[in-house]
């Protein structure tokens, strides 16, 4: 793709505030994006994408996977960047493309994995285009910022992208809905020795039907087939790299 001005401008400005940071030891996670991505609001398709791209999002838990993720990666001699430090927006990651490119936008390692906040979906995912998108869960939180739980399912859900192999959580009823046209590989927690089944949840924010479709609805009774969810996740488990 042929790069306009603007996109070299905020590049050179970007790259030259992450180095002017550093000097005054600060981490220049988020000022230098906000910055260029000012200049050019295009700039994340820019960037020359690597061999593997991973995007881990959720309301919990996607820092301390994309940590999990990262350290297994390193394990096994994959050369990674990673905001493992912070900055999952859009302005972040703008940021970590910026300190980890050539000027030309072609990134220095083989595989990219980002911690992604799940309501920047619409901003980044257009762009960075992931191989892989793990969704840890999908729950009510931060009410102000994210009102209910379907406005940000719907953020995700119009913004994968058809390629993404999604790994979404299997005893989560609202992520493991995701873009089922996806292909999808899911994982849960398996049943102890001896547990039971129990379908005694009293507050869901979703219905699932004999059919298996689904109706977002607050404060309602439900029963939920998770030993389905689990076989389907037992079927579909595969090594992601080899």
């Amino acid at each position: 793709m042929k790069k306009r001005i603007s996109y070299y401008v905020a590049a050179l400005v970007g790259k030259a505030m992450i180095h002017g940071m550093h000097l005054m030891k600060r981490n220049a996670t988020n000022l230098p994006g906000e910055v260029a991505l000012q200049l050019c609001p295009s700039l994340l398709a820019n960037f020359q994408m690597p061999k593997h791209v991973i995007v881990v999002t959720g309301t919990n838990g996607k820092t301390t996977v994309t940590n999990l993720i990262g350290n297994v990666l390193k394990k096994c001699g994959n050369d990674i960047i990673t905001n493992a430090f912070g900055g999952n927006v859009d302005t972040g990651i703008a940021s970590l493309l910026l300190a980890n490119s050539k000027l030309n936008g072609t990134l220095t390692a083989d595989t990219l994995l980002l911690e992604m906040d799940e309501r920047s979906a619409q901003r980044i995912l257009p762009y960075v285009k992931p191989d892989y998108l793990v969704c840890t869960n999908l729950q009510r939180d931060s009410m102000k910022r994210n009102a209910h739980v379907e406005f940000i399912f719907d953020f995700l859900n119009r913004n994968i992208p058809e390629k993404t192999v999604v790994i979404s959580n299997a005893d989560d009823l609202v992520s493991s809905q995701l873009v089922p046209e996806n292909k999808h590989i899911y994982f849960g927690v398996a049943l102890l020795d001896g547990e039971v089944p129990t379908n005694d949840s009293l507050v869901s924010d979703i219905v699932r039907t004999a059919e298996h479709g689904c109706n977002f609805l607050s404060g309602t009774i439900i029963t939920s087939d998770r030993q389905l969810a689990r076989t389907v996740a037992s079927a579909t488990q595969k090594q992601i790299f080899r």
